[in-house]
């Protein structure tokens, strides 16, 4: 899996590429976790894009909610971009999509 991280204002967008499996979600989570310790992060949301997502194992499914986990907790935002049809293909199974908030790609960053 590809792991690409870039800032886009107050948003520092994580794009996910492949098949996320619990490796590669170990690897996400050291990530937020790195972003969240950070002195003063500038960002406020933190958004996972899984458009590019082919498989998620259930396994990694847990490390998206720790990421939501830790990074609500200090007070900042977390959110998956993903069509619609998309995030309930990967969730399929798993109602995720009632406690993470999944953004739309058509609509611009910061909606």
């Amino acid at each position: 899996m590809k792991l690409l991280q870039y800032d886009k204002g107050e948003e520092t967008i994580i794009v996910l590429e492949g098949e996320l499996s619990g490796v590669d979600g170990a690897r996400l989570t050291a990530r937020v976790d790195g972003l969240v310790l950070a002195d003063g992060p500038a960002w406020e949301r933190i958004v996972i894009d899984l458009t590019r997502v082919s498989f998620i194992e259930s396994t990694a499914l847990g490390s998206l909610i720790y990421c939501h986990k830790v990074v609500e907790r200090i007070g900042k935002h977390f959110a998956l971009r993903a069509k619609p049809e998309h995030a309930f293909m990967l969730f399929r199974g798993c109602p995720l999509e009632k406690v993470l908030t999944v953004i739309d790609p058509s609509f611009p960053a910061g909606v």
